[in-house]
């Protein structure tokens, strides 16, 4: 079966290919816990598109899906992918099943309670997740998985081009700080402490962590077996980060995991050097630069940080959690709950408004700038410390002068012999001819894929007064891009 998404080289990056074409998934996840019931999500797909989202990240939890062993329930599921088919979106199919942060809280009830030995502690206490060691759960939630992925295939007119397996994998993680400027604790247990993962350890040896890590990696790769004769795309696991703690083994999750496609980092910073230290954490062996979670609280700043991803870092995807949910270092660390991206009653915050904004930009340039990261036909800028700069560049063809504001992100692809697209917010961009006597023409509209949608051409008249002949000035508005080039010759 032909692939609906791959990872391949290009560039000198490895990148998201959707369709035989590089992809940038520009997303927002709903919230796992609105995703039980159709009218508690349903409502949030316009919020999504007038967000300017390309990719949905939609969570299926296992006891959602089979209540009842054996019996499936596809009302969820068979809702969210007709929804994205309606709007054009793709879809990234979070699979919630046995792990969740070390818990298993999204298994069925029939999975936690009694049928399942449960990880433990160094006292021998049971915790809150089910040992991964056991082939009679890997097989139970194998065939919920294969169900849900035939299911898919079948329905979602190759709508869906990520699987996240899983979500946040290890083996503890479920201490709390207490309270507002408590300590954060190390709660990372390093393997299961049950009698059976104890007498396997003894007998490989290595480290518990070693031995933690490989639980889990034989677990996915027992899962995802068949996975992509299912569904032909990438798989992938996420990991929590926080400005103190880069996440998981990323190098030995990509050596003990080969169903994995890559490895992705929840990011909770707080400034662009936390984002590249992230970045360059996970930046290993075969991964592919993606971040599958980020804040949407009014400090994390976003907005910028998905043009820093995509632009600064290479990133394929960019998934806020949630739009439904605002989540971030101060709710976990000082319990302090802000409104979420989208309220019920259709209002946004200013941190949504600011997403948007930037989100809806790259969208409008997604595909030739998919194509063009890492060569030399990008530039781009992002205002810092919210001052605002004047630029100027000679480059392909064009003497550009770029007014940026204080809250100014912007990107130019050059998109073919002698022109450009460029695309961003808060920028007054002039644009001028290297070469003598010709004239360019600026046309406002977005790339659809390899086509151009042209919605207008902007008249040259009432540019600003003693602009050189031939030269075009044009201010930035958000979503749009504007293709400049040579005007056509006149007779």
């Amino acid at each position: 079966m032909a692939p609906r998404a791959e990872i391949r080289e290009h560039r000198g990056r490895r990148k998201l290919f959707v369709a035989g074409r590089p992809f940038l998934a520009l997303g927002i996840q709903i919230d796992f816990l609105n995703t039980t019931r159709v009218e508690d999500f349903d409502w949030l797909f316009a919020h999504i598109v007038k967000l300017g989202c390309n990719t949905v990240f939609f969570p299926v939890r296992w006891f959602v899906l089979e209540p009842e062993e054996g019996r499936f329930n596809w009302v969820v599921v068979d809702h969210a992918v007709a929804r994205c088919r309606e709007l054009g979106l793709r879809m990234a199919l979070l699979w919630f099943g046995t792990n969740q942060g070390g818990r298993s809280g999204s298994a069925p009830k029939w999975v936690r309670e009694g049928r399942f030995r449960r990880m433990q502690d160094p006292d021998g206490k049971d915790l809150p997740g089910l040992c991964p060691t056991q082939p009679d759960l890997l097989a139970v939630e194998k065939r919920a998985l294969d169900s849900l992925l035939a299911r898919v295939a079948e329905r979602d007119g190759d709508a869906t081009i990520l699987l996240q397996c899983e979500n946040e994998p290890c083996i503890r993680m479920d201490a709390t700080p207490s309270g507002a400027g408590a300590a954060v604790p190390d709660t990372y247990q390093p393997r299961c402490m049950c009698s059976a993962c104890t007498t396997a350890f003894r007998t490989e040896g290595g480290s518990e962590f070693a031995f933690g890590v490989r639980s889990l990696t034989r677990y996915f790769t027992g899962l995802l077996a068949g996975q992509k004769r299912l569904l032909p795309v990438p798989a992938y696991a996420n990991f929590p980060t926080n400005p103190l703690r880069s996440g998981e083994d990323v190098a030995l999750w990509l050596d003990e995991c080969p169903a994995i496609d890559f490895v992705a980092p929840d990011y909770y910073g707080f400034s662009p050097s936390d984002l590249a230290f992230t970045m360059r954490h996970f930046a290993a062996g075969r991964n592919l630069p993606f971040v599958a979670e980020h804040s949407t609280e009014s400090t994390g700043d976003a907005d910028l940080n998905l043009f820093l991803a995509v632009l600064e870092h290479g990133a394929a995807g960019f998934d806020p959690w949630a739009i439904d949910h605002a989540f971030g270092w101060r709710h976990w660390r000082d319990h302090v709950y802000e409104r979420p991206f989208v309220t019920r009653d259709g209002s946004w915050t200013d941190a949504a408004t600011a997403y948007g904004r930037v989100q809806s930009s790259l969208h409008a340039i997604a595909a030739p700038l998919a194509d063009a990261l890492g060569g030399d036909g990008v530039m781009h800028y992002a205002a810092a410390a919210g001052i605002p700069r004047k630029m100027e560049e000679r480059r392909w063809g064009f003497h550009w002068t770029v007014l940026s504001g204080p809250a100014s992100r912007w990107v130019a692809v050059r998109t073919g012999d002698g022109e450009a697209t460029i695309s961003g917010v808060d920028a007054q961009v002039t644009v001028g001819p290297l070469a003598p006597g010709v004239s360019l023409a600026l046309s406002e509209g977005r790339w659809d894929g390899n086509t151009w949608r042209e919605d207008r051409l902007v008249p040259a008249d009432g540019e600003p007064r003693g602009l050189a002949s031939g030269w075009r000035s044009f201010a930035l508005a958000p979503g749009r891009a504007y293709r400049v080039r040579p005007a056509p010759a006149t007779t």
